[in-house]
């Protein structure tokens, strides 16, 4: 079952949807003005456009070809910049492509225009058309303003300083909606398998990627049903049509005494959880923030590739990916549970915590990266920088992160030079946390 934040997230990575709402309205309304007459003769409408209804023909004819037209050179400058952004960064970025919406207002105002221009030649009779051919004209106008965005806009938007910062600003924006779906979740205990004596599983009755999970929803099938619910597979993750998506097991004493009536009522609900569980063909980013995290990743990684060969942009990616994990550092993440109505029975979901975001940031690059001092430095100056914003609890894992850079670096760095610098930026995070850690034992923390 779709949820508003999924069919919000399928409008935003739809190029159909606008332009197809701009030529159904634009339709509409060319047919209806063109049966409409200005109240006077004179006037702005009449001194603006005043033609035959052969030239009103000939000229919305030619104009509809040429909007046409310039709408295939609009969709040919797309794929340009979709298979630039592919091959030169990351397939995973052409969602942002896909997304933009100065593309798709673009497209929706071309072909609104010509839908629009359509109605007016079909629907034109024995007068001019005065108001509609003076709508046309504004609506031409448009287009030329809107392509003139647009080009401006693609040669900005396939520019990697414009990609990295519109990853992290919709990953931070992700991480937002994940710290207020957490908001009203208790964080503090460790998700756990049920032991099969107790629980009952049930499979997953399709294929794919965890997209959103309904945990209100969730709740309120717990409390009714009077069972407890362990969700297995967390946001993002593939989950195969057969395995466990979910445990199920009787809410405090319910079904103490009929263990056959708790699976009857397990399996009549097992449909209802299942649709709770949104699983699709690919990842999205309403709440998946290790999806934007990934992307970043790739794009550092495909820079540091031979066929590339570019730190520096592998570095801008490190750059934003420090906030991200700050910003995760200072929400709540992990495992999560909520109770159902009246605290009656509880949903389990598991959650990723800061420690496995990190990791995500970090090891790959630095794995790619050991070679390039450059990159192992801006990795530890990044650990560094989080180490001091985020709660000590985190520190020790972070310090462990910025040792495997310091390690792998000591294994490919031939220069003794570079790894003292290396060496020297690993400390100053080390010093960091120890420096944080006393004044917190100092304060009683």
């Amino acid at each position: 079952m779709l949820g508003i934040g999924s069919v919000r997230e399928r409008i935003r990575e739809s190029l159909w949807f606008w332009p197809l709402i701009s030529i159904a309205l634009s339709s509409g309304l060319g047919a209806v003005l063109t049966t409409t007459r200005p109240l006077a003769d004179s006037g702005p409408f009449g001194v603006l456009v005043d033609l035959d209804v052969s030239q009103v023909h000939a000229i919305t004819a030619t104009l509809v070809g040429a909007m046409i037209t310039a709408a295939s050179i609009i969709s040919s400058l797309t794929i340009v910049a979709l298979q630039t952004a592919s091959t030169q960064y990351s397939p995973r970025l052409l969602r942002n492509f896909v997304r933009d919406t100065t593309t798709q207002v673009t497209f929706a105002t071309f072909l609104g225009t010509a839908a629009y221009l359509i109605a007016v030649f079909v629907c034109v009779g024995d007068e001019s058309p005065q108001l509609a051919l003076t709508l046309a004209m504004a609506a031409l106008l448009a287009s030329l303003v809107a392509v003139a965005i647009f080009f401006n806009h693609v040669s900005q938007s396939i520019r990697i300083e414009t990609i990295i910062r519109q990853v992290a600003t919709e990953t931070l924006e992700a991480a937002d909606r994940l710290a207020e779906w957490l908001g009203g979740a208790d964080t503090s205990f460790e998700a756990f398998d049920p032991s099969p004596d107790s629980a009952v599983a049930i499979e997953a009755d399709r294929s794919g990627y965890v997209q959103q999970i309904d945990v209100g929803a969730l709740a309120q099938i717990s409390a009714r049903r009077g069972v407890d619910i362990w969700i297995a597979p967390q946001l993002g993750q593939w989950i195969m049509e057969g395995t466990t998506i979910a445990w199920c097991a009787p809410s405090g004493h319910a079904h103490d005494d009929d263990a056959a009536s708790f699976a009857t009522t397990v399996a009549s609900a097992a449909g209802s959880i299942c649709d709770q569980v949104e699983i699709g063909y690919e990842r999205t980013m309403h709440h998946d923030v290790a999806l934007g995290i990934r992307q970043l990743v790739d794009i550092a990684n495909k820079a540091m590739s031979p066929a590339v060969n570019d730190p520096y942009t592998a570095m801008q990616s490190i750059d934003h990916l420090g906030p991200i994990l700050a910003g995760l550092g200072r929400g709540p993440v992990g495992d999560h549970i909520v109770t159902g109505p009246d605290g009656h029975g509880w949903v389990a979901v598991p959650g990723a915590s800061l420690m496995d975001f990190a990791a995500l940031a970090t090891d790959q690059i630095r794995r790619v990266g050991a070679r390039e001092p450059a990159v192992a430095l801006r990795l530890l100056d990044m650990i560094g920088d989080v180490v001091q914003v985020v709660d000590v609890e985190y520190h020790d894992g972070l310090c462990d992160l910025a040792r495997r850079v310091l390690d792998d670096a000591r294994r490919r760095t031939a220069n003794p030079d570079d790894l003292s610098e290396v060496e020297a930026t690993a400390a100053v995070v080390v010093a960091a946390h120890d420096a944080v850690r006393h004044r917190a034992r100092r304060n009683g923390l």
